[in-house]
């Protein structure tokens, strides 16, 4: 059940972050195939991309908007203010170093799995992962980690969070799997315990 806050939500606001996801997914788009994809008219569009646009996190070439690098200044604000990533990042090159296989690192948000690094060694096998992408924790062996050393509440949270994305994105889901069906690898996971800040997130390297 939604809380009172998070119930109140502003249909612009979800317009514009809908219009982010949108170029995200398609790397870029036009004021047309916006609003087919939205179901919004195309005046509520050009408004939304008008604004973008001034604010500098969209580019536009032609009548094609995509997303601009402003976007990646914020990513990387982000993942600075983690305050133990250069600490993850030795660790995992170490790690893969050694063993000579693909290891990540990935923390919980919002109830999935947050790549946050990889780091690859001679015989790493190829994964779609990259650092930010999200995945529901149940898929993924650093995702069951977290899991596990969750709380009972939590971890049922989550996984009540991943059944109602999965509703909205059964395509999109379906796509993946059948990707992952038609290679063959192995993987584990393990918590990574200890440090406060790195506290519900884990390691995995696969092979």
């Amino acid at each position: 059940m939604p809380t009172q806050d998070e119930s109140r939500t502003v249909e612009a606001v979800q317009t514009t972050l809908d219009i982010i996801e949108f170029l995200l997914e398609r790397d870029g788009a036009g004021i047309t195939e916006i609003a087919d994809e939205l179901d919004r008219s195309k005046g509520t569009i050009h408004g939304h991309m008008s604004t973008l646009y001034k604010n500098e996190y969209v580019i536009k070439k032609d009548e094609t908007y995509r997303l601009s690098l402003r976007h990646l200044e914020l990513g990387e604000t982000v993942r600075d203010r983690l305050q133990i990533y250069d600490v993850v990042t030795e660790e995992l090159d170490d790690l893969s170093a050694s063993c000579g296989e693909l290891a990540q690192f990935a923390m919980p948000e919002h109830g999935q799995a947050v790549y946050i690094y990889k780091s690859a060694g001679e015989n790493a096998v190829q994964s779609a992962s990259s650092p930010g992408k999200r995945e529901y924790m149940h898929c993924l062996s650093l995702g069951k980690a977290m899991l596990a050393h969750m709380s009972a509440r939590a971890s049922m949270r989550s996984l009540i969070a991943t059944a109602f994305r999965s509703i909205l994105k059964t395509q999109l889901r379906l796509g993946r799997l059948s990707s992952m069906n038609s290679k063959r690898s192995a993987s584990v996971g393990t918590p990574s315990i200890g440090k406060r800040k790195s506290r519900g997130s884990a390691v995995s390297l696969h092979r």
